[in-house]
């Protein structure tokens, strides 16, 4: 599938209950840079205190700190967290998943090619994956950290 609507984006994070995990290459589809998710995601990260956003960034040096969702992290700092690859090759899936049972699978980040599953067990598949690799492989980007004094 392929979509530039943000509507299917916007209800699938309106629909997240307390996690949202995004892994992906360079923030590239044009639905990161959309300003209807981007207001679903802050939306979503300010409902309540324990709302978490988490972001793996598998290559941080082809984003910038201007990007609006690293902005938006670095506003709600407290609610989202972004993370960069330690080393590259172990996972190439780039995804969203989130605790409300749905996955969205991307399979060309840059055409805005993806997919959307209704499997809970997929679901639940890549949010363990992405768990495990958010420990033990992931480290906070010194590249997309803007510093506040």
């Amino acid at each position: 599938m392929t979509s530039n609507s943000p509507e299917i984006f916007t209800e699938w994070i309106q629909s997240a209950k307390r996690h949202i995990y995004c892994r992906s290459a360079s923030l590239a589809p044009l639905c990161y840079k959309n300003e209807e998710v981007l207001r679903s995601f802050s939306s979503f990260a300010r409902t309540h205190p324990q709302t978490k956003l988490f972001i793996i960034v598998e290559n941080p040096k082809s984003v910038s700190n201007s990007h609006p969702l690293i902005t938006l992290t670095q506003r709600l700092s407290s609610h989202c967290e972004v993370r960069t690859i330690i080393e590259n090759g172990l996972n190439s899936d780039y995804y969203w998943a989130s605790d409300h049972g749905e996955t969205i699978i991307w399979h060309d980040e840059v055409e805005n090619l993806f997919s959307i599953h209704d499997d809970r067990a997929l679901t639940k598949s890549k949010m363990e994956e992405f768990q495990h690799e958010w420990q033990h492989n992931t480290q906070p980007s010194q590249e997309l950290r803007r510093l506040y004094l």
